[in-house]
């Protein structure tokens, strides 16, 4: 059901890095995903509040803080990451601010 909704879509953006963490570059997914241009303010995991300008809903997938989305040419960092408690929903929405 929710694959009628993913009409847009983002590139995310993960930083691969070598055996002592340091960044060796980084690798884009392309994924069909809803970007919804609303403002809100929200907690992030640290506890901050901040005001986020986008979000998008994709589809359920590992996914941490430290990637990036890229929408229409604009790198967006993810403040906060949340799983609907739908069980029938298998998707996740991403909360973006500025990068």
């Amino acid at each position: 059901m929710i694959n009628a909704y993913l009409t847009d879509t983002v590139e995310i953006i993960e930083q691969t890095k070598d055996e002592w963490n340091e960044p060796t570059g980084e690798t884009a997914t392309t994924v069909p995903a809803r970007i919804l241009y609303k403002t809100k303010r929200i907690l992030t995991s640290a506890g901050e509040e901040v005001q986020s300008e986008r979000s998008a809903m994709i589809q359920d997938r590992a996914l941490d803080h430290g990637a990036l989305l890229e929408i229409d040419g604009i790198r967006w960092a993810i403040l906060k990451i949340e799983k609907p408690r739908d069980f029938t929903w298998n998707f996740i929405e991403i909360f973006l601010g500025k990068a």
